[in-house]
Formats: C-alpha cells, sequence, structure tokens
C-alpha cells in the first residue's frame, strides 16, 4: 500500500508542476483553466488509487490492526 501511495504521490506531484508552469508559461494567464487541471489531476489520482486497490488486492499485503 505504501509502494503504491508513494508512486501516485510522485506521479501527482510531476504532473501538478506541470500544469501550474503550462498555465504561467501561456499567455494570457487563466487562473480557471489551471484550477480546471489541477482538480482534474485530482480526480485522477483518486481513481488511480481505487483501481490499483482493486487491482492488485491480491498482491498487497492484509494490513494488522492492532
Amino acid at each position: 500500500m505504501q509502494r503504491l501511495n508513494r508512486i501516485l504521490l510522485i506521479g501527482g506531484g510531476g504532473l501538478a508542476v506541470g500544469a501550474v508552469l503550462l498555465a504561467l508559461l501561456t499567455r494570457p494567464f487563466n487562473p480557471t483553466l489551471l484550477a480546471f487541471n489541477l482538480g482534474a489531476i485530482g480526480l485522477g489520482l483518486l481513481m488511480g488509487k481505487g483501481l490499483g486497490m482493486f487491482l492488485f488486492r491480491r498482491m498487497l499485503p492484509a494490513s494488522n490492526n492492532k
């Protein structure tokens, strides 16, 4: 589970930085487009985590709740 979270965190961070740089480099600056892109990245990360947990549920060790 930690590995999946780490992969999503690194990938999502890279996508977010790319979206901000793209929004800052294009003229004129459109904050609505930036918010839309960041929202889409966040939604994609949530969907990716859900799909990853579903597809790799047999490979992930069961958590011990002690």
